[in-house]
C-alpha cells in the first residue's frame, strides 16, 4: 500500500468517532498490509503521533522519518 495513502487512512482512523467509518478504514488498511500485526503497529504509531501533536509536541520531519 502506498505510504501516503496508508498514513491518510491511519490519520482518519485515529480521529474519527464514527464506528462504521472506523471499520471501513480498518478493512482498507488490512487489505493493503502484510498482516494484522502490521496494521496494529502502524495504528499505535499513528495514535502516538496524534497525541504528541495534540499536546504541542509536534515531531519534526526527521523525527517522523525515524519513527514508524
Amino acid at each position: 500500500m502506498h505510504e501516503r495513502f496508508q498514513a491518510s487512512l491511519l490519520g482518519e482512523l485515529v480521529v474519527t468517532d464514527d464506528q462504521a467509518r472506523r471499520q471501513e478504514l480498518l478493512v482498507l488498511l488490512q487489505a493493503g498490509a502484510e498482516n494484522e500485526d502490521e496494521v496494529d503497529y502502524l495504528f499505535q504509531a499513528a495514535c502516538r503521533k496524534e497525541r504528541e501533536r495534540q499536546h504541542g509536541q509536534i515531531p519534526t520531519r526527521d523525527e517522523d522519518r525515524q519513527d514508524p
